[in-house]
């Protein structure tokens, strides 16, 4: 409602504009003028003008903007412009960013027109709103600067497709034709990324690919390779900044091989089952299985013995009714609890990886709406030199998990960690901490 009444608003003040104007000429001066003020604050020499320019601009683009507007960001964007306070902030960036809020389809010839001119991050912004637009110009134009870009690289550093992603269409039209991005390697999580989207939601077929999967097996038998090259004797290999670089990928490019059923993508998907990281493991494991294949039971426990991957592989089993291919040793509610636990401390605001070590310290018993559950408190620790190390023993929350569905890798959202110190931590008291300080969040959230 609040786009529909920002609309409204604009209609009866320029009808008052134009009864006091009596002129068409002056209809169009205070958008015009507004736009322009904000481009010249963001020349500026000045930074604090700047910075208020470019918060400006993103209010001017909130409510939605007219076609005629985007037009002038876009343009503007073409323009030199002193930095914002951060190296990855650009001001012409931000002037297509804000011109995203029209999807016209009339801005693909303008975007044709002037994506040559834009500095890299502009260049990123406009294939965004490219693919937000809803019209065969607008994918066919992403497609050709994507592949341009891949050929002839101008500094772009990635492909971004959450229009295709929201709102698939044009299949046909974006592949095979994309796949050639992938010639770039900066490019290549995009292409893939998107290629998997369209197979999971069935605007790909199985299969349809598979003449063109030399475009996926060269990049990932390299990754494959250097992942190999890294593997070591400790723990902690799996979470340098190193191997970080290419896992991601390898494994992106492993889980869409699922959907290729040729000889390339099961040898790479076979050597994927033979690597060290459980993460390459489970993927290859996943996509042989869905096509067939035989997994060993070894490479099935290898994953399970991961914290990060045990529930991934009793979900994806239980999902395809094949949980009696699940180890016994780690159909355990605790065994379950701790890849819970874990799966929360790998995400990048938290501790951006897996502890060193984890083991549980305590349980806590709770009945919640005429329902008993059951809470695992947990103590972790990372090794240097990650940046937790120097505060030792920590603890977390994992649950809570319904005692009658036990062993479930189902948990009821209020897994969680404060990284309180164990030393300085009364442990009874820690979960109802938790479960307040969530509850509270859940409420705040909810207003």
């Amino acid at each position: 409602m609040r786009h529909a009444n920002s609309l409204c608003l604009a209609g009866l003040l320029l009808l008052f504009a134009q009864l006091l104007a009596c002129s068409a000429e002056t209809q169009d001066v205070p958008a015009r003028t507004s736009i322009d003020d904000v481009v010249a604050r963001l020349q500026d020499e000045e930074l604090e003008v700047r910075k208020a320019a470019a918060v400006d601009l993103y209010n001017m683009a909130t409510p939605g903007l007219s076609n005629a507007d985007a037009v002038r960001m876009l343009r503007a964007a073409t323009r030199e412009f002193p930095a914002l306070e951060f190296a990855s902030q650009s001001a012409s960036a931000e002037l297509v960013r804000a011109a995203r809020a029209s999807s016209d389809p009339a801005l693909v010839e303008v975007v044709r027109e002037t994506f040559p001119k834009y500095p890299a991050r502009a260049k990123e912004e406009a294939l965004l709103l490219l693919s937000g637009i809803d019209s065969v110009a607008s994918t066919d134009l992403f497609v050709q600067l994507a592949i341009d870009e891949a050929r002839s690289p101008t500094g772009v550093t990635s492909l971004p497709t959450r229009g295709f992603e929201e709102a698939p269409r044009h299949a046909e039209r974006l592949f095979p034709a994309l796949l050639a991005a992938m010639e770039r390697a900066e490019l290549r999580w995009g292409v893939a990324y998107l290629s998997l989207n369209y197979f999971e939601q069935g605007e790909l077929a199985q299969g349809a690919l598979d003449p063109h999967y030399g475009a996926i097996h060269e990049p990932l038998i390299d990754l494959l390779q250097r992942t190999n090259s890294l593997e070591r004797s400790d723990n902690d290999w799996l979470w340098t900044d190193e191997y970080q670089e290419v896992r991601g990928l390898a494994g992106l490019l492993l889980d869409l091989s699922r959907f290729f059923e040729t000889e390339e993508s099961s040898r790479a998907l076979d050597l994927g089952v033979e690597s060290a990281d459980p993460r390459l493991k489970f993927f290859s494991a996943r996509a042989l299985m869905s096509v067939g294949h035989e997994v060993p039971d070894v490479a099935l426990r290898d994953i399970a013995a991961s914290s990060e991957m045990r529930n991934f592989l009793f979900e994806y089993l239980e999902s395809t009714n094949r949980v009696d291919r699940f180890p016994k040793e780690f159909l355990s509610q605790e065994a379950f609890a701790e890849s819970e636990m874990v799966d929360w401390l790998i995400y990048p605001t938290e501790l951006g990886r897996a502890p060193s070590e984890i083991d549980v310290v305590r349980t806590v018993d709770a009945t919640l709406d005429g329902n008993d559950y059951i809470y695992y408190v947990f103590r972790f620790r990372t090794n240097p030199p990650h940046w937790a190390a120097e505060d030792g023993w920590m603890l977390g929350v994992a649950g809570p998990f319904l005692v009658s569905a036990a062993p479930s890798p189902t948990s009821y959202g209020d897994t969680f960690s404060t990284f309180a110190k164990l030393d300085d931590t009364d442990i009874d008291a820690y979960v109802d901490e938790i479960r307040s300080l969530l509850r509270d969040a859940r409420e705040q959230q909810a207003e």
